[in-house]
């Protein structure tokens, strides 16, 4: 039978290892030489969206934050302070850590938990499985396809292979 566990965390762990991977291409490519790290942590598909830099910080926030809802605790606090990839990076990798530590048994009767959410003026009210399958990974898949598309946008080689791989 096919839990609620199995249904968030290996979609999220991949995704996240998507990320990470993104991030340790863009590295490579600034430490070649072949294009500067702001112009990659600033990079945006148009001026009214946030830059990459906050893309990946979205894909963690959405992991640790949405995870912890559906298990009714709290995910470790991250700032949103990240200023190089190397950051980005660390910031990957203890999202993962995180995400790695919960349990099976901690998403017992998380598809009935009760959601709420408030961001801004918006709230909204859900049980845990609607939240996961019409709100949580649907934005956090929107994350990780922007940074995609940012990152075609800056001439890396990445195509629909190094997103779907984990």
């Amino acid at each position: 039978m096919i839990t609620m566990y199995d249904l968030t965390i290996p979609p999220l762990l991949r995704g996240l290892r998507v990320t990470a991977r993104y991030v340790d291409l863009a590295q490579h490519e600034v430490d070649r030489g072949n294009i500067s790290e702001a112009e990659i942590l600033e990079a945006r598909l148009a001026p009214d969206m946030l830059p990459l830099s906050a893309q990946v910080q979205r894909v963690s926030d959405n992991a640790k934050n949405g995870a912890a809802r559906l298990i009714g605790g709290s995910a470790p606090p991250m700032a949103d302070n990240e200023k190089s990839l190397g950051e980005l990076k660390v910031r990957m990798l203890k999202t993962i850590e995180y995400l790695e530590s919960l349990e099976r048994d901690d998403f017992s009767a998380s598809e009935e938990r009760e959601i709420k959410l408030a961001f801004g003026s918006t709230k909204q009210q859900m049980i845990g499985l609607d939240y996961l399958t019409k709100q949580f990974i649907p934005n956090f898949y929107f994350h990780i396809a922007t940074m995609h598309g940012l990152m075609r946008a800056l001439g890396f080689d990445v195509g629909k292979r190094d997103y779907l791989s984990a």
